[in-house]
């Protein structure tokens, strides 16, 4: 469910409602909500072979439109069509009992890519 008082452009929520009939028994799920469902799964897992401070694990998706999806499909951020304010719904799972979700874009060139992964990772 989106947050209250936030406001889904139409097409991005037929989208969301799509997504949500299809984990409905017998629906059929689309490789964008399994993709979705899997991020979820395991943000959420304990893994016990870690420090015990940070016992879940942490997912980083970056890529050429990897927030919205390269054909409007992954829908991993939503942004309120009358203010621009950002929500991701990984991040709100279970706030305290999941790992942290990040997703950014960055350039499509592998150069380009491996740049900023080089440069984000310096802090």
């Amino acid at each position: 469910t989106t947050p209250q008082d936030f406001n889904l452009h139409p097409s991005v929520a037929k989208i969301l409602e799509k997504r949500e009939m299809s984990a409905q028994p017998g629906g059929r799920i689309d490789f964008a909500t399994a993709e979705m469902l899997a991020l979820g799964s395991t943000l959420l897992n304990e893994d016990w072979s870690r420090d015990f401070s940070f016992p879940h694990r942490d997912v980083r998706l970056s890529g050429q439109d990897s927030r919205r999806g390269t054909f409007n499909q992954r829908h991993a951020a939503f942004i309120d069509a009358r203010n621009a304010m950002e929500w991701v719904p990984l991040r709100s799972m279970a706030s305290g009992e999941q790992g942290q979700f990040t997703v950014l874009n960055s350039p499509l060139s592998e150069m380009g890519v491996l740049a900023f992964e080089y440069g984000y990772s310096l802090g």
